[in-house]
C-alpha cells in the first residue's frame, strides 16, 4: 500500500548512521506523502507517524506536525479537498 515511499524510507535507513541532515531528509518524506496522498482523504499526523513506523523509523506525532508546519503544509482537517 506504501510501496511509494519506499525509496525515499530507504534513503533515510541509509543515511542514518552518517552525518546527514536527517530532519531534512524527513521533512521530505513528509513532502511525498502529503503530495501523493487522496485529496478527500488526507493523512493525518499520526497516520504519517504508522506510515514512518511500517519503514522502520520511530518519529513521534509532535514531530511529523512541527516539521509540518515549518514546511508550511496545512492539518489534514485543512488540506481535505471534497
Amino acid at each position: 500500500m506504501y510501496m511509494i515511499y519506499s525509496k525515499t524510507a530507504n534513503y533515510i535507513i541509509s543515511c542514518l548512521g552518517q552525518n546527514s541532515n536527517i530532519k531534512f531528509i524527513i521533512k521530505e518524506f513528509i513532502k511525498e506523502i502529503v503530495e501523493t496522498e487522496d485529496p478527500k482523504k488526507p493523512y493525518s499526523d499520526q497516520k504519517m507517524v504508522e506510515i514512518f513506523e511500517e519503514k522502520g523509523i520511530a518519529i513521534s506525532r509532535r514531530t511529523i506536525a512541527k516539521y509540518r508546519d515549518e514546511m508550511g503544509i496545512l492539518s489534514s482537517s485543512k488540506r481535505k479537498r471534497f
